[in-house]
């Protein structure tokens, strides 16, 4: 199986800064992403989480990735939510997903 190389983004509604670093969301991050990258094949390269969004760079076949990130994305949310006591449940900005392949 090929693998292709991508640099993905993703933004926080409205750019509020539930992503801010502490040692708790810190834990979250390298649980999931520890669970569900081998769950999908997926080899994690960076990662860099900023207040508002997060920058991966990650290796994947071309089939998984939405498949990977719509996990990731959606358990991160509502894990967030819980740990930030958001009274809004909407964590990520529509649309905002952007992947760009790697040459």
């Amino acid at each position: 199986m090929e693998l292709t190389t991508f640099a993905v983004c993703r933004r926080v509604h409205d750019r509020r800064f539930l992503l801010r670093p502490d040692a708790r969301l810190t834990q979250l991050v390298l649980f999931l992403l520890a669970v569900l990258a081998p769950a999908f094949g997926v080899q994690i390269h960076a990662v860099t989480i900023l207040s508002s969004h997060y920058h991966m760079v990650i290796s994947v076949s071309d089939q998984r990735i939405s498949d990977f990130y719509e996990k990731l994305n959606a358990l991160l949310a509502k894990a967030v939510n819980v740990l930030r006591g958001a009274r809004r449940g909407i964590v990520w900005a529509p649309g905002e997903l952007g992947i760009v392949e790697l040459k």
